[in-house]
């Protein structure tokens, strides 16, 4: 009942929806985490019935707003890694490849010199 009146008050779209749907999971557990700071021993369900109104609105705002932030950094890291990768690969083909001589081997110990007597 009281989602059908956001749904009104919001004026809310079927993308809108949409995005509820695929968040579902994460704005429960946002919701149970908001729920146990409000009253640890009540279930979630009789938290949210002893809310009024606008105090409902409140936390269902909190709770949208929240999922959002989260998606939103998300995003934002998600893109620094695709940038760091890109660059991490443009590197690596733009690097000059080493040519050791047919002789010697890369990470080759040195050998010891042997002292000559001069004399």
């Amino acid at each position: 009942m009281r989602l059908g009146k956001l749904i009104e008050k919001y004026n809310l779209e079927p993308n809108d929806l949409d995005w509820v749907e695929d968040h579902i999971e994460e704005l429960c557990r946002v919701a149970d985490i908001k729920c146990k700071a409000i009253d640890p021993n009540k279930a979630v369900d009789q938290v949210i019935d002893e809310l009024d109104n606008e105090a409902f609105d409140k936390f269902s705002k909190g709770v949208i707003d929240e999922v959002k932030a989260r998606i939103d950094k998300n995003k934002r890291l998600e893109k620094k890694r695709k940038k760091k990768k890109t660059f991490e690969e443009e590197s690596v083909e733009t690097q000059i490849p080493i040519v050791y001589p047919d002789n010697v081997a890369p990470f080759e110990k040195p050998q010891a010199m042997e002292a000559t007597p001069h004399g």
